[in-house]
């Protein structure tokens, strides 16, 4: 027993009569990939150019083409304009900032020339405990940039070392700036720290000389400075101990101090209410004196006692 679909023979030719080739010919497909039907790409470009025709009878084909190369057209006007705009806003901006940066730069230097000797006072940079992105900032994972000021070198800026690496790698693979990075790249022992003269001896984890230095006006909020060894987790336990014992050694100072001041005005307190108690002993003697006096004087006809 056979189907139609499989004992019909697939025609040669169309209905207007075109060969069914391999270029001529469109294959409709079942939703299940089986044979449908064959079209002739020859009656489907004819039927196409038919419409085409009658559109342009019609005038729609006109009208719908002047529609569109005026919409086309209103739109590059517009982004013209639009982008003019943000050419000239951009240029301003950056005229603008290059105008401030220039002022704050003549400023710098030479603000000892307008105000007699550059004031340097200690320290004259102070580095927070932790970066806009959490980082800690010791003296290991920072980099402070140096000026001269009459002939003496003093810090300026300060740049986070794991920030600088996460932009570099995310420029470098192109990635957006919420991706993540490898933690290897943010690994502080596989950074170097900043000399603080020539060579790289001053570049090992030992920490520098306190006697003179720019970097002895360099103040870290995290406790790890250029004067000390870089933190390991020994290093930390042994300041968090110290730290402990010396919040202890306080919260029993202040202890000690609140119960001082307790016991001081627990006395005063005592000693107010015997005064009171010895004011109140007076009054009542005295009233009694009085009612005596009176009883005695009444009981003698009125003459005073």
């Amino acid at each position: 027993m056979t189907t139609l679909g499989t004992t019909r023979e697939r025609p040669t030719h169309c209905k207007g009569g075109h060969e069914f080739t391999e270029m001529n010919t469109r294959i409709d497909r079942n939703a299940d990939g089986s044979f449908r039907q064959l079209r002739c790409r020859a009656c489907a470009a004819e039927a196409q150019r038919r419409a085409v025709e009658r559109k342009r009878e019609s005038g729609k084909w006109e009208d719908h083409l002047a529609a569109r190369r005026e919409r086309e057209r209103a739109g590059r006007a517009e982004s013209a304009k639009v982008h003019t705009r943000r050419k000239r806003d951009e240029l301003a901006e950056q005229n603008r900032h290059d105008d401030q940066e220039a002022l704050m730069a003549h400023a710098r230097d030479h603000a000892h020339v307008a105000a007699g000797p550059f004031p340097i006072a200690d320290p004259l940079v102070r580095v927070p405990a932790a970066c806009r992105r959490e980082h800690e900032l010791t003296a290991r994972t920072v980099h402070v940039t140096t000026r001269v000021v009459d002939g003496e070198t003093v810090p300026g800026g300060v740049e986070c070392i794991r920030c600088l690496r996460e932009d570099c790698y995310r420029a470098h693979y192109r990635l957006s700036a919420a991706a993540p990075v490898p933690p290897e790249i943010l690994d502080e022992g596989e950074f170097m720290r900043q000399p603080c003269g020539t060579g790289h001896v001053s570049r090992r984890a030992e920490p520098w000389p306190t006697g003179a230095g720019w970097w002895t006006r360099v103040e870290f909020a995290s406790g790890w400075g250029f004067c000390d060894p870089d933190p390991t987790p020994e290093l930390r336990a042994a300041r968090e101990a110290a730290r402990k014992a010396e919040q202890d050694e306080r919260e029993a100072a202040e202890t000690a101090r609140i119960a001082a001041e307790l016991d001081e005005l627990e006395l005063k307190d005592a000693r107010a209410r015997r005064e009171q108690r010895a004011q109140d002993a007076n009054a009542a003697t005295a009233a009694i004196r009085a009612a005596i006096r009176a009883a005695m004087t009444a009981a003698r006809g009125g003459v005073a006692v």
